[in-house]
């Protein structure tokens, strides 16, 4: 990946990966096609980037419908000040990629994305002399295959990706399943963080005491106030082995916001609150 300098930008908003990433275009889709972006190599360079100032916003995968919760968003949610102020959901249709004149029956290693990996898990089972190689970014992994010319390699990525290194696409619809449906949420540094009137939907942490019924005694003022809980999480705390932080993500009914109170309940039941973010849908 080409190094960029991280102290130095007149991005708008920063994203995991290179240019074709599934993150870009959900980025184009949540800030418009216009928007200025940095690419980085890693999560937490990405969040890092908003909590300095370098840039207002990024847009981060956290949740895919076949794979689950994408590892450590929610722990960098929590070690940075920032904002969720959005999310969009993208239908992901991944593709075997290669360079020009590759064919499928001389590829013996395919790159991409551990998550693309996983959600192609069937592709690999049916072809078992083809070794999964982990790397950061699936639209990397295609720029990576198209520089090195190697016909025995290929990667697993967008049909985006593709098009945009100039490289072959040698199969179509490989994931495991067509509804491949990834959620990005929009996170922002709250000096750009725009305050959101009749939010529905918000994202909430808290700790738990040691007691009988303490989860429960949490989410109950969020079923008296008709809210529904659509997501429902716990995370360990590094250094306290088993014990656990909560992330709950709830939305309004259907024709409702939620109300600047609605949490007071809840934190009265819990060790310890933070709101991380309440954005309309």
């Amino acid at each position: 990946m080409q190094q960029v300098d991280l102290y130095k930008s007149e991005a708008d908003a920063a994203y995991q990966g290179v240019a074709g990433a599934y993150s870009e275009e959900a980025a184009q889709a949540l800030l418009g096609r216009n928007v200025r972006l940095m690419p980085c190599a890693t999560l937490q360079q990405a969040f890092d980037a908003v909590a300095d100032g370098r840039v207002r916003h990024a847009v981060v995968p956290v949740e895919s419908a076949l794979s689950g919760t994408v590892p450590a968003v929610y722990e960098l949610l929590l070690a940075h000040d920032l904002v969720v102020s959005g999310e969009t959901v993208t239908n992901i249709e991944h593709v075997l990629v290669g360079s020009r004149g590759t064919e499928p029956a001389a590829v013996r290693r395919v790159m991409s994305h551990p998550m693309a990996l996983e959600q192609c898990g069937d592709f690999f089972r049916s072809h078992r002399t083809i070794e999964a190689v982990s790397v950061f970014d699936t639209a990397g992994a295609v720029r990576m295959v198209v520089e090195g010319g190697d016909k025995t390699t290929a990667a697993i990525a967008s049909r985006r990706a593709a098009l945009l290194y100039g490289a072959d696409i040698i199969a179509e619809r490989i994931q495991d399943h067509q509804d491949n449906w990834i959620r990005f949420l929009l996170l922002s540094n709250r000096p750009h963080a725009t305050p959101v009137d009749n939010p529905q939907k918000a994202l909430l942490a808290f700790g738990l005491p040691h007691e009988p019924g303490a989860l429960l005694r949490a989410l109950q003022p969020i079923a008296r106030a008709g809210m529904s809980i659509t997501k429902i999480e716990g995370r360990p705390i590094a250094g306290t082995p088993f014990e656990y932080r909560f992330i709950v993500e709830v939305v309004a009914p259907l024709g409702h916001a939620i109300a600047d109170d609605a949490f007071e309940a809840v934190r009265h039941a819990t060790t310890w609150l933070k709101i991380l973010g309440a954005f309309r849908l």
